[in-house]
């Protein structure tokens, strides 16, 4: 307690751990004797504003006592006694407590008193707009736009700023019309795409979905993804935002036709853009459409399996199984090691009465896999489902001759044995399994043995 009388008295921050609300050594049960302490030095120092700002600043961040920070400031704003910056603390402090009436009351004459003070612009466009005014936030904004285009500065940085608050106020015709005007500024600056143009794209995509211009939406987000280069880790940030705009357009028929024609007109097929209306068309259960752009994007860029995943998971609502199986063989010519697909078409193929086709499509499973484990394992489980134990028996010890340092072969034999009613032979199987240390990331294979021995006959 001492030390910290001593840290405010000081201005300093040194010893606060114990007396700081959000700290892991955060000392609970003497929270009210902090705050005694933080007001013991507020009593002696009513002389100094500075130790004042300070002590509130202490409760407000450290004490969990915002009510109290924001008494001692507001007292000193009565008495006249606070400059600029304190007025501008309170106001923060006001505004994040949601008590946004306020803090304009403090923030329109600070605006008064530094009109070229942007920062305190947009707090108290924020303000008015957090307190349910809208209209006095569009028009504060409205006006410092103007304000800054006829005395400037009016730049890159400025603009983005601009166009940043008025998208958080929901204020999105102004900053697309802002974002329409920095974007143009932004490349002849740069010279080359880079990633706060992509932001610049994405989030002019964004204003314009919520103000129902799709096109213009989509064609903004295919700029954030042509900036940020197919390479970049964010690049999918541009590719979510392409998604939702799409998925937003109340007339998707619309921009299929726009896309058409901008395909024509250049010769360019924009898979990603196709897939996009796929999956939106396929989000209303419009599937034929869905399909129609699916199969553009699938001929366009072949190798993306999701854009297959999604092309056969729509002939299948479309109820074209046909097609939907013929789709999984083209994939699968694509991605050889792909076995979830095997074992998917196999289904479809014993669903479907063609019993010769799904044996070909189960056993493609060990083929595509020649000397590893994985088909093995998984063709071990179709036997199972399928009744055939003693097949799946022969699976399983395959996949322990290949990996013989996993535990999962074994399981899986003494499973099939004990299925089998072949007792002794899974007793032997659970001892080997019993007798050697199994990696920990293997799973709790002592507890999957113990499961395994309890159905052994007493």
């Amino acid at each position: 307690l001492a030390d910290l009388a001593g840290d405010l008295r000081a201005r300093q921050e040194q010893h606060y751990g114990l007396a700081y609300t959000h700290s892991g050594y955060h000392w609970a049960a003497k929270e009210a004797d902090f705050a005694a302490v933080a007001e013991a030095v507020l009593a002696e120092s009513k002389d100094s504003v500075a130790t004042q700002l300070f002590v509130a600043s202490y409760l407000y961040r450290f004490a969990n006592r915002g009510g109290r920070a924001i008494d001692i400031l507001a007292e000193l704003h009565r008495a006249k006694r606070l400059d600029p910056a304190g007025r501008g603390t309170l106001a923060t402090y006001l505004a994040d407590s949601r008590r946004y009436a306020e803090a304009v009351a403090v923030l329109v004459p600070l605006v008064d008193e530094s009109p070229d003070d942007l920062g305190l612009r947009f707090r108290l466009i924020w303000a008015y707009f957090s307190g349910g005014k809208p209209a006095e936030a569009r028009e504060l904004l409205n006006r410092s736009v103007a304000r800054c285009k006829e005395r400037g500065p009016w730049d890159v940085g400025i603009m983005a700023n601009f166009a940043a608050t008025a998208q958080q106020c929901d204020l999105h015709a102004e900053a697309a019309a802002i974002y329409a005007e920095l974007i143009p500024n932004a490349q002849r600056q740069t010279g080359s795409p880079n990633g706060s143009l992509a932001e610049y794209y994405r989030n002019y995509s964004v204003s314009l979905s919520k103000l129902g211009r799709s096109v213009e939406a989509v064609d903004a987000a295919s700029g954030a993804i042509v900036a940020w280069g197919a390479q970049h880790a964010s690049h999918h940030g541009g590719l979510a935002t392409l998604t939702m705009a799409v998925q937003q357009a109340a007339d998707l028929d619309a921009l299929v036709a726009h896309t058409d024609k901008q395909t024509a007109e250049t010769g360019l097929a924009n898979p990603t853009l196709r897939k996009a209306l796929g999956q939106a068309y396929r989000a209303r259960q419009n599937f034929g459409p869905a399909i129609t752009q699916l199969e553009l994007a699938v001929a366009a860029q072949p190798n993306d399996p999701e854009t297959f995943t999604l092309l056969i998971g729509c002939y299948d609502a479309a109820n074209r199984k046909p097609e939907a199986a013929a789709r999984i063989l083209e994939a699968l010519d694509l991605s050889r090691r792909d076995l979830a697909r095997y074992e998917d078409l196999g289904n479809r193929y014993a669903a479907a009465g063609d019993l010769a086709g799904a044996e070909r499509a189960y056993t493609s499973l060990v083929e595509a896999t020649r000397g590893e484990a994985e088909g093995q394992s998984a063709l071990a489980r179709v036997r199972q489902r399928q009744d055939r134990w003693e097949d799946a028996a022969l699976h399983w010890g395959r996949v322990h001759a290949v990996r013989s340092l996993e535990p999962e072969g074994l399981l899986g034999l003494a499973g099939a044995q004990l299925h089998l009613k072949r007792f002794d032979a899974a007793r032997e199987t659970l001892r080997t399994l019993a007798g050697k240390s199994w990696p920990p990331h293997a799973g709790d294979t002592p507890a999957r043995v113990r499961e395994l021995e309890a159905r052994l006959p007493k």
